[in-house]
């Protein structure tokens, strides 16, 4: 019953066909995921229980930052889902 961040599914595909002769045809389609580039967080830290009170820096320019306890994000391994794209050609005839 523990649930994480949410992180939405995005994708955007645009495509159009070039009708060069009567037989012939040109599609031409790009398609993205994350297409609005939004930053994806990893899952939250379960370590211990709810009753490990939350730690904060003492020091430094993270002062009063939260750096451990139950369900604290602790973005170390970097964040993921960057934007992607394929463009994607055919050509018919």
């Amino acid at each position: 019953s523990y649930r994480g961040i949410r992180q939405p599914q995005e994708s955007l595909n645009l495509g159009k066909n070039f009708r060069i002769r009567e037989k012939m045809t040109l599609h031409i389609r790009v398609e993205f995921q994350n297409a609005f580039n939004r930053m994806r967080l990893p899952q939250p830290v379960v370590t211990g229980s709810y009753k490990n009170p939350p730690t904060q820096f003492a020091s430094g320019a993270n002062t009063g930052l939260y750096n451990g306890g139950f369900g604290t994000v602790l973005p170390t391994a970097g964040t993921t889902g960057q934007r992607a794209g394929t463009l994607v050609a055919r050509f018919t005839f």
